[in-house]
């Protein structure tokens, strides 16, 4: 090879190897910017995604807030009606007791008022069979002396 090829090739060389590093350094920075727009992206939807679950943290909180005051009004609304039905029961007993006591008081002074009156009737019985038995023993006792004189 002469030397007019060598300078030839060196100099093909040189201006690939130049291209070559304008290529590559036009890729760096073309990787570069594009890295950076990339980076600006995703700090942007990072920004977003945080806003949004930060929105839907806030919806969440308020939503459980007012399901939890709900809950509390029904849960109250259910404890005055447990209670009125507790005040309603308390007076129906109540109530029950009065009248089986009266009904109870009815029957003892009716089964007194029985007794009573079959005790006197007894008694009227007991004195008839004793006042028939005593004139039966009269009868027997003067047939008995007549048949003994």
């Amino acid at each position: 090879m002469n030397g007019l090829d060598t300078l030839q090739n060196a100099l093909v060389v040189a201006f690939a190897t130049a291209i070559l590093g304008w290529m590559v350094g036009g890729l760096r920075r073309e990787t570069r910017r594009a890295f950076d727009l990339l980076h600006g992206e995703i700090g942007g939807l990072r920004g977003e995604v945080q806003e949004e679950v930060g929105g839907l943290r806030t919806e969440m909180r308020e939503e459980i807030g007012a399901l939890r005051t709900e809950m509390r009004e029904e849960i109250g609304g259910l404890r005055g009606e447990i209670s009125s039905l507790r005040t309603e029961m308390r007076e129906e007993i109540g109530s029950l007791r009065t009248e089986m006591r009266e009904e109870i008081g009815s029957l003892r002074t009716e089964m007194r008022e029985e007794i009573g009156a079959l005790r006197i009737e007894t008694h009227d019985e007991i004195r008839a069979l004793r006042s028939d038995l005593t004139q039966v023993a009269l009868a027997l006792g003067v047939r008995r002396r007549a048949g003994n004189e």
